[in-house]
């Protein structure tokens, strides 16, 4: 790899905030293994770490993940996992003081989605007083479609007894207007939910042109 392209120098030139995820798993990580070179390792956890924090799957849970990648009691490995640590924390210490009050907010919350090139899909579970007290990443799709499946939606709301809830999901095609598929499915959701007297209180799409609230803009809801 060019020198100048390596992560060390690349951020004592232009910042940290000049480096990609991987790249700044690459300084975490510092060196590769006997089989893969740093960038590949790093190119393999960045994913990792991002769909583990999403789900907040604890540190052991992810520990064991990881286990195929990095050698079991390495310095690279207590290295990954304080690291970890420390993300989970400021996700699950930071995301109950939040509360759902407008769409852009939690908009604001997600922009990360605008520039995801598949769909995610994930699921906001609120508190009577409308805090949120999860954030759970439902399923991912294709560049064009996602199925979101009503059980997994109400699952979580069950798991963490609350009865309201939002989605969000992204379209990577930069437009936020609903296809008639997020209609439909969005109608499934609202009537399963009903069964269980929960509500969802809003869906909403994101993408670079915007983002839609089914909430705001149509009567599904």
């Amino acid at each position: 790899m060019p020198q100048k392209l390596r992560p060390r120098e690349q951020s004592n030139r232009f910042g940290y905030s000049s480096l990609d995820t991987c790249d700044l798993w690459a300084l975490v990580l510092r060196i590769g293994s006997a089989q893969k070179s740093v960038f590949e390792l790093s190119r393999e956890l960045a994913p990792l770490v991002e769909n583990s924090i999403s789900s907040a799957q604890s540190t052991n849970e992810f520990s064991s993940l990881v286990d195929k990648q990095i050698r079991p009691g390495s310095v690279q490995k207590h290295a990954i996992l304080g690291m970890y640590e420390l993300l989970l924390r400021q996700k699950t210490e930071n995301i109950p003081s939040l509360r759902y009050t407008t769409p852009a907010a939690l908009v604001e919350l997600f922009r990360h989605l605008r520039t995801k090139q598949q769909e995610y899909v994930y699921g906001v579970y609120l508190s009577p007083r409308l805090q949120i007290v999860h954030t759970e990443l439902l399923t991912k799709g294709t560049t064009d479609s996602v199925l979101i499946d009503a059980r997994d939606v109400l699952y979580f709301g069950i798991k963490f007894r609350s009865r309201q809830f939002v989605l969000i999901h992204n379209h990577p095609s930069g437009d936020p207007k609903p296809s008639s598929e997020d209609i439909e499915q969005t109608k499934r959701i609202v009537s399963a939910a009903e069964l269980l007297t929960m509500k969802l209180i809003d869906h909403i799409i994101i993408a670079k042109e915007g983002y839609f609230s089914f909430h705001e803009f149509t009567s599904v809801l």
